[in-house]
């Protein structure tokens, strides 16, 4: 059976797609389309993704759709800083800037770990390409997820300039929270250094801002596990309402 067919019989391929930006391309044809020849991969929590790893070398890179977990996109300086630009649950895309761009240099500077256990679709970016240049309705579509990714960056950057440390660490714990299916809670499966790269602080910040919020009973450890016991009041701590 073909890659495409398979993939179309995933259904959490489909429910990543439904909740992506690829969601509103109109027909199941052009569906098979793109699905032609795609790879899903698994990573484990921590991996970085590799897509040069693959065959697409000498053509524009793959669309990368998230299925299941939980990525985050950042950069690294030469001296080990990071900085998170973007988290990506399923339905999140990345690779457009490179797929379109003939000197996509920015974006190949951006790198992708996967925080928790994940799978990634991986479409061929010839097929994608041709997908928009034939249907207005699919760079429509493109034209609309770049604003979108475009206003979640920057609105990282403006929290990575402005906001203060604890609102910062509050706003990474809030958005890097998976719901436990043992406990039903939302749960951090980051170290403290982890969360310190994340954030673009150093442990010891993480570990008294957490110590912080523990003693007022928004959140506690279990484990290696930070769970989260008053999502409201965490909220209120990294100003989201």
């Amino acid at each position: 059976m073909a890659a495409g067919t398979l993939h179309e019989q995933d259904s959490g391929v489909r429910a990543a797609w439904n909740d992506s930006f690829l969601g509103q391309l109109p027909g199941s044809d052009l569906r098979s389309e793109l699905l032609a020849e795609s790879v899903v991969s698994t990573f484990a929590a921590g991996h970085l993704v590799h897509e040069t790893d693959y065959q697409w070398l000498t053509e524009p890179h793959p669309v990368s759709l998230v299925v299941e977990g939980v990525f985050r996109g950042y950069l690294r300086s030469p001296s080990g800083r990071q900085a998170t630009l973007q988290y990506m649950r399923p339905g999140d895309v990345w690779g457009l800037v490179r797929t379109l761009s003939e000197s996509p240099a920015f974006e190949q500077r951006l790198m992708f770990q996967a925080l928790v256990p994940s799978r990634v679709l991986m479409i061929r970016g010839s097929r994608f390409m041709s997908a928009v240049q034939a249907n207005p309705s699919v760079a429509l579509a493109l034209a609309r997820e770049l604003c979108r990714v475009v206003m979640l960056r920057t609105s990282a950057l403006e929290a990575s300039v402005f906001a203060d440390t604890s609102t910062r660490i509050a706003q990474h714990i809030s958005q890097l929270a998976v719901k436990d299916p043992g406990t039903g809670l939302p749960t951090v499966w980051l170290s403290q250094q982890e969360l310190a790269d994340a954030v673009g602080t150093v442990r010891e910040v993480v570990t008294r801002i957490i110590a912080q919020f523990r003693s007022r009973g928004i959140v506690r450890y279990s484990g290696r596990k930070l769970e989260i016991l008053d999502a409201t009041a965490l909220g209120h701590e990294a100003e989201i309402e």
